[in-house]
Protein backbone atom coordinates (compact mmCIF):
# COMPACT_ATOMS: atom_id res chain seq x y z
CA UNK A 1 0.00 0.00 0.00
CA UNK A 2 1.06 3.34 -0.96
CA UNK A 3 -0.21 6.09 1.32
CA UNK A 4 0.78 9.34 3.17
CA UNK A 5 0.54 9.93 6.80
CA UNK A 6 -1.69 13.34 6.44
CA UNK A 7 -3.82 12.03 3.86
CA UNK A 8 -7.41 11.97 4.99
CA UNK A 9 -8.45 8.83 2.16
CA UNK A 10 -5.06 7.15 3.13
CA UNK A 11 -6.36 7.29 7.23
CA UNK A 12 -9.61 5.50 5.96
CA UNK A 13 -7.70 2.75 4.07
CA UNK A 14 -5.44 1.97 6.82
CA UNK A 15 -8.23 2.12 9.53
CA UNK A 16 -9.83 -0.95 7.67
CA UNK A 17 -6.69 -2.68 6.53
CA UNK A 18 -6.30 -2.61 10.66
CA UNK A 19 -9.72 -4.16 11.24
CA UNK A 20 -9.38 -6.72 8.57
CA UNK A 21 -6.05 -7.69 9.45
CA UNK A 22 -6.19 -11.00 10.71
CA UNK A 23 -8.86 -11.96 8.06
CA UNK A 24 -6.52 -10.66 5.16
CA UNK A 25 -3.28 -12.42 6.99
CA UNK A 26 -5.27 -15.44 7.44
CA UNK A 27 -5.82 -15.44 3.15
CA UNK A 28 -2.56 -15.19 2.86
CA UNK A 29 -1.94 -11.80 1.96
CA UNK A 30 0.94 -9.80 3.40
CA UNK A 31 0.70 -5.68 3.92
CA UNK A 32 3.69 -3.78 2.79
CA UNK A 33 3.39 -0.10 3.43
CA UNK A 34 5.35 2.58 1.55
CA UNK A 35 5.00 6.02 2.80
CA UNK A 36 5.55 9.23 0.73
CA UNK A 37 6.01 11.45 4.55
CA UNK A 38 9.17 13.28 4.05
CA UNK A 39 9.05 14.00 7.92
CA UNK A 40 11.01 11.10 9.65
CA UNK A 41 9.06 11.55 13.17
CA UNK A 42 6.01 11.57 11.49
CA UNK A 43 6.67 8.68 9.76
CA UNK A 44 8.10 6.72 12.65
CA UNK A 45 4.81 7.57 14.83
CA UNK A 46 2.16 6.45 12.07
CA UNK A 47 4.15 3.27 11.42
CA UNK A 48 5.01 2.25 14.89
CA UNK A 49 0.48 1.89 15.26
CA UNK A 50 0.60 -0.44 11.98
CA UNK A 51 0.00 -4.14 12.98
CA UNK A 52 2.12 -5.50 10.09
CA UNK A 53 5.77 -4.64 10.10
CA UNK A 54 6.64 -4.09 6.95
CA UNK A 55 6.75 -0.24 6.79
CA UNK A 56 8.94 1.76 4.59
CA UNK A 57 9.58 5.44 4.06
CA UNK A 58 12.84 6.84 1.83
CA UNK A 59 11.55 11.24 3.22
CA UNK A 60 11.50 11.15 -0.71
CA UNK A 61 7.70 11.92 -1.04
CA UNK A 62 6.31 10.74 -3.89
CA UNK A 63 9.71 11.19 -5.78
CA UNK A 64 11.07 8.16 -4.56
CA UNK A 65 11.90 5.39 -6.44
CA UNK A 66 9.28 3.36 -5.61
CA UNK A 67 6.43 5.76 -6.18
CA UNK A 68 8.60 6.71 -9.36
CA UNK A 69 8.83 2.99 -10.35
CA UNK A 70 4.83 1.79 -9.58
CA UNK A 71 3.97 5.11 -11.31
CA UNK A 72 1.55 6.13 -8.24
CA UNK A 73 0.62 9.55 -9.07
CA UNK A 74 -2.06 9.68 -5.94
CA UNK A 75 -2.33 7.90 -2.90
CA UNK A 76 -3.89 5.60 -1.39
CA UNK A 77 -2.97 2.96 -3.88
CA UNK A 78 -2.70 -0.64 -3.75
CA UNK A 79 -1.14 -3.37 -5.35
CA UNK A 80 -1.33 -7.04 -5.31
CA UNK A 81 1.62 -8.93 -6.58
CA UNK A 82 2.32 -12.35 -6.41
CA UNK A 83 5.37 -14.40 -4.60
CA UNK A 84 7.60 -13.99 -7.31
CA UNK A 85 6.51 -10.34 -7.24
CA UNK A 86 4.46 -9.63 -10.21
CA UNK A 87 1.72 -7.40 -10.65
CA UNK A 88 -2.14 -9.09 -9.84
CA UNK A 89 -4.24 -5.81 -9.82
CA UNK A 90 -3.88 -2.90 -8.71
CA UNK A 91 -6.42 -1.33 -6.54
CA UNK A 92 -7.83 2.11 -5.20
CA UNK A 93 -10.02 0.90 -2.34
CA UNK A 94 -10.28 -1.02 0.66
CA UNK A 95 -13.73 -2.21 -0.55
CA UNK A 96 -11.75 -3.57 -3.85
CA UNK A 97 -9.33 -5.42 -2.22
CA UNK A 98 -11.91 -7.08 -0.04
CA UNK A 99 -14.20 -8.31 -3.19
CA UNK A 100 -10.88 -9.35 -4.37
CA UNK A 101 -9.51 -11.47 -1.06
CA UNK A 102 -13.22 -13.32 -1.14
CA UNK A 103 -11.93 -15.03 -4.09
CA UNK A 104 -9.04 -16.71 -2.19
Amino acid sequence: MFYQSDCGPCKQTIAALKEHYSNLVGKGIKIVALSADTDPQVFKDNAAAFPWKDSYCNLEGFKGINFKNYAVTGTPTMFVLDSKGILLKKIATIEQLLTWSEKL
